[in-house]
């Protein structure tokens, strides 16, 4: 069984169609969790499993898988690049210790990986950076490393250099342990003879690196600055530090589609990114107390609802376990209630299937199948030890419609469905509009709400659709009059009079 200080778990995102998907799968399958690396073009993809998805070739939910790696779990949260669905990446966040920003090999920061950086900084999570397509024709590590310290303030270092790009990519040299690695026809990594052409590129790199992480620790800096050199694991300890405190970001490359750099991706997730036990994280006790969420399966449990998804056989709800262990036995009270659940099924999720298991511990994902009234962001906790949460906050609504049953039938059921709906999409919302009696649906575009039409239709029967919503128009000036009056009033004295037209 894992031990808290053994477990990662991170939320994988960035720009549309940089590879986030594609670089979960190629994870798993490096880590031998999948005998096959699937593809969303193929339909085979373990994360892009809904039909919507298989559709656009898009992300649009956030999707769980794990691996083990070098004596770790490693837990997989993708999430959604398409900007639509950003309340799905504000729940992958709210579950994970750290993310990893995945960036295409062009030289740029695309607008999407800013905005996921801006999320990641608002959930104070450390990060890893992957400069991804690197097999691609143009593609530009180094130009591409240099436009991401412009954009995140500097602290983007790069931990690995590639050996050769586009057709040419061919291994890469690791700049901690300082080896080089040629991948092999799978994709796979071993180490190989040192390129010589390559040594002053590399020292340049190593010397950055080396002097970045002894910048983060005053004992390590002194000890450089007399000239003393920093060893391989003072250079590793000193970026791991660094890295879940937010000072550093490292960098590596990888060209996920053919799994080049997948185990380099993966070192550096157990390497550089923080345990659960490193993240501190807080709450409200019973008396209304600020109290430190220790992370010890020994505790009393406390755990999070982050995502929630509906189907007719009920719901199913994901949860990362902050302290105490979620058994079979579990009878976890949701704080917001103060009422105890019972739940059907326990286990950890892989993609849409769900492996059962005994238990969860603290620092862990997993999922529970048929909760009553707990929704997501709800916290479910020990019956004499309840933990009120910060909430997982959606990103606010930007487009909004009417909708309409095209079945008179359906008008009864349309109801039920969007509030369904709005329990598993927590950036989606409905209500009727007081004025105009419409029924109004809110989302983050247009993208967005017809994928919770197609979603409707599939899931619920329910065939609907939109149209732009009537304005309430109120009571206003639409023309002239003319009224004359004559005021006047006595009280013994001077008389008061006036005449007003």
């Amino acid at each position: 069984m894992s031990t808290p200080d053994r477990i990662r778990s991170v939320a994988v995102v960035g720009h549309s169609h940089d590879g986030k998907t594609t670089l979960c799968e190629a994870l798993l399958h490096t880590a031998g969790a999948t005998q096959r690396m699937g593809t969303t073009d193929q339909g085979t993809s373990l994360f892009d499993h809904e039909p919507e998805e298989q559709r656009r070739s898009i992300s649009i939910t956030a999707a769980v898988a794990h691996c083990d790696w070098d004596g770790s779990r490693v837990n997989l949260i993708d999430a959604p690049g398409f900007q639509d669905f950003a309340g799905e990446v504000v729940q992958a966040l709210a579950a994970a210790d750290a993310a990893v920003l995945v960036v295409a090999a062009n030289g740029t920061v695309p607008v999407g990986a800013e905005l996921a950086w801006e999320m990641i900084r608002e959930a104070g999570l450390p990060a890893l950076i992957v400069v991804n397509k690197m097999d691609k024709e143009n593609a530009a590590y180094e130009a591409t490393v240099d436009a991401l310290r412009e954009a995140f303030w500097r602290k983007p270092i790069a931990v690995a250099v590639p050996i050769g790009v586009a057709e040419s990519f061919s291994g890469y040299v690791d700049l901690v342990d300082d080896v080089a690695r040629a991948f092999d026809d799978r994709g796979r990594a071993a180490e190989t003879a040192f390129p010589d052409q390559m040594r002053p590129d590399v020292e340049r790199a190593h010397s950055a690196l080396v002097d970045a992480a002894a910048e983060t620790d005053d004992a390590l800096l002194e000890k450089y600055l007399e000239g003393t050199e920093l060893t391989d694991e003072e250079v590793r300890a000193a970026l791991h530090i660094a890295t879940a405190k937010g000072t550093l970001i490292p960098v590596v490359c990888a060209a996920a589609a053919t799994e080049q750099g997948a185990s380099l991706v993966l070192d550096a997730i157990v390497r550089f990114l923080p345990s659960p036990r490193e993240r501190v994280r807080y709450g409200t006790d019973a008396k209304g107390n600020d109290v430190e969420i220790e992370c010890d399966p020994a505790g009393k449990l406390c755990a999070r609802v982050f995502k929630t998804t509906v189907d007719t056989f009920g719901r199913v709800s994901f949860f990362k376990v902050l302290r105490g262990t979620f058994t079979g036995d579990s009878h976890p009270v949701t704080v917001r209630l103060g009422q105890e659940e019972r739940f059907a099924q326990l286990g950890q999720p892989m993609g849409k299937t769900i492996v059962t298991v005994p238990h969860v511990i603290a620092g862990d994902i997993g999922v529970v199948t048929k909760l009553t009234h707990t929704q997501t962001g709800d916290s479910l906790c020990a019956k004499d030890a309840p933990i009120t949460l910060p909430p997982i906050t959606p990103p606010a609504a930007m487009y909004t419609a009417a909708i309409v049953a095209k079945s008179k039938g359906d008008e009864d059921k349309i109801m039920s469905a969007l509030a369904r709906l709005a329990e598993e999409d927590i950036g989606f919302s409905s209500a009727r509009d007081p004025v105009t009696n419409e029924v109004l649906v809110h989302g983050l575009g247009d993208v967005h709400l017809d994928v919770a039409l197609e979603r409707m239709k599939r899931k619920y029967g329910v065939d609907a659709v939109l149209h732009p919503p009537r304005i309430p128009y109120r009571e206003t000036i639409t023309g002239t009059a003319r009224v004359a009056h004559k005021y006047k009033k006595q009280s013994g004295g001077a008389g008061l009079y006036g005449d007003a037209t």
